[in-house]
């Protein structure tokens, strides 16, 4: 534990003249904001808003400059790796959901060290922290290769992250252990590669070398469990390998070959004797090269198609992501990909549709309006290739999803995402036509705008299939209606448990859907603007429960609505427009 590391070196970079910037790996740093924060109920949102804040600022208080790095869409050749952690997590989820069938109680599930971050806080979390005055970015490739390239090339004081791949990066001065990160006493632990090279008696560029052979992203450690157990000796049997000795047996190995460029006549040979097929040296040689980062990457080629306006498109599509964009725009204008992760769902139950599946049609509306400008060939639609979870087998293959065009005027991405204000009407038209409502009764209902994504998100569920209860439906507007009465203190008061797992999943099913209807809004050129479309002014998950709780054993909606009038008249225009007949089912005689 190294006392007082922040505090005292970049004091010293300070004096020194030296850069105090630190690149932060946003994914890895969202757990640790997120801290002990329920997770179950559905995400305590407004409560971790005040946490990255908190986060972020006993850094900034010491004269550090922050650079927030966020993943974009995950790269074709880690897609693999990718599904398996789904199909791990959807394992991990129908275990809980079985827990808490049960009667186990919420609370006594959340000091686990397995969560699931609530639907949200990810775009979310990016949007606060510009607005306290940190630089966001969000990665086009590989984040972490991303964040070394930054920080090496700006000469960063340090990274904070949680990734072994940044110590065989050759990034910032220092690499900060955001897992062992003490906000107290501003103290950490400090990984170094060098001093790891060293200890193991290899030089510093052997070990991407290393890392391949022991197991990463591109080469999974399973497949290098044959190579791993052939170092097994009389003195051990290959079931009692430990991790400790593997690195050890692998570093001995790798001391007999060269470093750098003379490495690769040799790929062959390592090849046969790693996997005992010599085809497979060019998956070392993409493995060992992915942690070059002393060259500039050619991403910008995917917005080169030779077509000016939409290369015009393209770009801009770009940079927008880089900003911190939500990541799915990006994937479906550039690359034609929707990747959609695990939620808090049960695939084995029937009484609510899959999150991604009911949301399905809207995202063919997204592409409709995103890919607008691109040119076609032929009468066939443009079509979007989606892995989104929605049940085991679900994401086997890429399935193909047809845009749909929007009915309404559409000026053009370009204009569409200008600050023209000339065209406000036109985004409003176009962002109510995908959910199928006249705008006027979103803006002149007396909604707040701050629940227009809420109001909006309830209007398409129970359009497309969703049924609940009235005392459900009940739960879900007037929970949202009061939040904004609630700080971080009040909230923090709420009880956890008793939790009903029907109550969980319907709460996942909209909680989950909010995130499309931001990037719905954020495709229109946000016409809701981004500090009313975020999801702490209606998202949290413990209100949420009490609130079910009450409605369920048979409350009023004067009682759920607080006895505020106010309140109570925005639950009434709330209701007024939703399909309450076509969507809630009458209770069970």
């Amino acid at each position: 534990m190294l006392t007082g590391t922040f505090i005292i070196l970049i004091e010293n970079a300070r004096l020194e003249g030296e850069s105090t910037t630190i690149v932060v790996d946003g994914m890895s740093c969202l757990r640790y904001m997120y801290g002990d924060l329920p997770w179950i109920p559905g995400g305590q949102v407004k409560e971790f808003v005040e946490n990255v804040k908190d986060f972020a600022m006993r850094f900034i208080s010491l004269g550090a400059e922050l650079v927030f790095y966020f993943d974009g869409p995950p790269a074709e050749v880690k897609i693999d790796e990718w599904k398996r952690r789904r199909l791990e997590t959807m394992d991990k989820i129908n275990n809980l959901m079985d827990k808490l069938n049960a009667g186990v109680p919420a609370s006594s599930l959340e000091g686990s060290d397995w969560q699931v971050l609530p639907p949200n806080i990810g775009t979310l979390s990016g949007v606060v922290l510009k607005e306290i005055g940190c630089k966001v970015i969000r990665s086009i490739g590989e984040c972490d290769e991303e964040i070394s390239r930054y920080a090496y090339q700006n000469r960063c004081l340090a990274i904070l992250g949680q990734d072994t791949d940044f110590v065989i990066y050759p990034g910032a001065r220092h690499y900060w252990s955001v897992k062992h990160f003490n906000k107290h006493n501003m103290t950490t632990l400090e990984y170094s590669g060098r001093k790891l090279a060293s200890m193991l008696y290899l030089r510093f560029d052997q070990l991407p070398l290393l890392a391949t052979l022991l197991g990463n992203d591109i080469i999974r450690r399973e497949d290098l469990r044959s190579f791993h157990h052939s170092f097994a000796n009389r003195y051990y049997t290959p079931r009692n390998v430990s991790f400790y000795k593997t690195v050890h047996n692998v570093a001995g190995f790798i001391r007999r070959y060269p470093s750098g460029d003379e490495l690769t006549p040799y790929l062959r040979q390592l090849a046969h004797q790693v996997f005992h097929d010599e085809s497979k040296w060019t998956l070392l040689q993409d493995s060992i090269q992915s942690y070059n980062i002393t060259q500039q990457p050619k991403d910008d080629l995917e917005c080169q198609t030779g077509i000016e306006n939409w290369d015009t498109v393209l770009r801009l599509a770009r940079d927008m992501h880089i900003s911190g964009a939500t990541p799915q725009l990006y994937g479906a204008i550039v690359r034609g990909i929707y990747n959609c992760s695990t939620c808090l769902e049960d695939y084995r139950l029937d009484d609510l549709p899959p999150n991604q599946v009911i949301l399905r049609k809207l995202r063919q509306k997204i592409y409709g309006i995103l890919l607008y400008d691109k040119p076609k060939v032929g009468d066939e639609p443009h079509v979007v290739r989606e892995l989104a979870v929605s049940g085991p087998r679900s994401i086997d293959s890429y399935a193909s999803n047809p845009a749909i065009p929007p009915r309404v005027p559409h000026p053009g991405l370009v204009a569409l995402w200008s600050n023209d204000n000339l065209l406000e009407d036109m985004r409003w038209d176009l962002l109510c036509d995908a959910v199928d409502i006249d705008h006027r009764l979103v803006r002149d209902s007396g909604i707040p705008l701050r629940l227009a994504i809420f109001v909006l998100t309830l209007k398409y569920l129970m359009d497309e299939g969703m049924k609940l209860q009235m005392f459900e439906l009940n739960a879900l507007i007037s929970s949202a209606v009061v939040l904004v009465d609630y700080n971080s203190e009040k909230l923090k008061r709420l009880p956890l448990d008793p939790l009903d797992t029907r109550a969980l999943r319907l709460f996942t099913l909209v909680a989950r859907s909010y995130g499309s209807l931001i990037l719905l809004n954020s495709s229109c050129g946000n016409p809701i603007p981004a500090q009313d479309a975020n999801s702490h002014n209606y998202q949290d998950g413990k209100l949420y429960h009490q609130t079910y709780r009450m409605s369920k054993n048979g409350s009023k909606i004067s009682e759920l609505c607080e006895h505020r009038i106010n309140h109570i008249e925005v639950f009434n225009a709330i209701f007024s427009i939703l399909p309450v007949d076509k969507a809630v089912t009458p209770v069970a005689v």
